[in-house]
């Protein structure tokens, strides 16, 4: 133990310029993690508030897109069939659901979209990851998820329509 003490009384000015020099290392990693953090916020932020303009009268954003993604998912899971039908695009209809019957019953009914709960992810640009649950039932988060996809297009240059993946 007095060797110990005695090599650092000794060695006092070595000892203070290393963890002088640890603290000024660790000082500027911290400095340069949080300017990347800063660079990773504000591209995120900038890819948020890009649009794309299409014909000049609609503009697509995160914004308007998860708008009317939301404004889908609640007619589906209040029962309104015929108002979630009218955002369906174009495509989406003729390939999957040619009839609202059809919508009805291969979308809503199967999928018990009817008094359910739903998270929006955003996996890319245009593309959203929904995870739906039954939450208002049970209390809590099911352990049977089911997840859709869908994508975001427009019609006739004007109408914001989303595709069933």
């Amino acid at each position: 133990m007095y060797n110990i003490i005695r090599y650092i009384r000794q060695n006092r000015i070595k000892i203070i310029g290393i963890v002088l020099f640890i603290l000024f290392a660790y000082s500027m990693i911290i400095t340069a993690n949080k300017t990347y953090e800063n660079q990773e916020k504000q591209k995120i932020q900038n890819s948020k508030e890009t649009a794309i303009q299409t014909d000049g009268t609609v503009t697509l954003s995160e914004k308007n897109c998860k708008k009317v993604i939301e404004e889908f998912l609640e007619n589906c899971t209040k029962g309104q069939y015929e108002k979630a039908y009218t955002y369906l695009s174009q495509d989406c209809k003729k390939s999957k659901y040619p009839t609202l019957e059809d919508f009805e019953n291969k979308y809503c009914v199967a999928n018990a979209m009817k008094g359910k709960g739903y998270k929006i992810e955003k996996n890319t640009k245009f593309n959203y990851k929904i995870e739906l649950n039954d939450i208002l039932s049970t209390g809590k988060e099911s352990t049977k998820r089911i997840f859709q996809y869908y994508s975001i297009t427009v019609d006739n240059g004007h109408d914001i329509k989303i595709n069933i993946e």
